[in-house]
């Protein structure tokens, strides 16, 4: 959007704000039934070169699909607990730890491996 502003900035300018601006992204899809989900919430973390890092907090798990295509399922935690939590603390949000469901290890790739 900065760049269609007709604003001559750096793109590696425009990530810095953009990561520095953000604490979360929340993703919303259109499910295969029609209805719209919110698919993921993800944590902003910093800048690395030029890419900025996300950490999933929470992704949808599809539960089931009925015969008339209707989607069901819910937000889960990835087990990751968030940087910004100390943040949050500081300007008086205090989110439990135990939403954020268990902590899991970087060599847990979700899909069966144990840590």
């Amino acid at each position: 959007m900065v760049m269609m502003a007709g604003y001559d900035l750096p793109l590696r300018a425009i990530r810095q704000h953009v990561s520095a601006a953000l604490d979360l992204l929340v993703h919303i899809d259109r499910m295969e039934d029609g209805s719209r989900r919110i698919t993921a919430i993800t944590e902003v973390l910093r800048m690395e070169s030029d890419v900025i890092q996300l950490q999933d907090i929470f992704e949808f798990e599809i539960e089931s699909v009925a015969p008339d295509r209707t989607i069901t399922g819910k937000l889960r935690p990835t087990g990751l607990r968030p940087v910004f939590l100390d943040k949050f603390r500081k300007r008086g949000i205090d989110l439990p730890q135990s939403m954020f469901g268990e902590r899991i290890s970087m060599l847990d790739d979700r899909r069966g491996a144990t840590a």
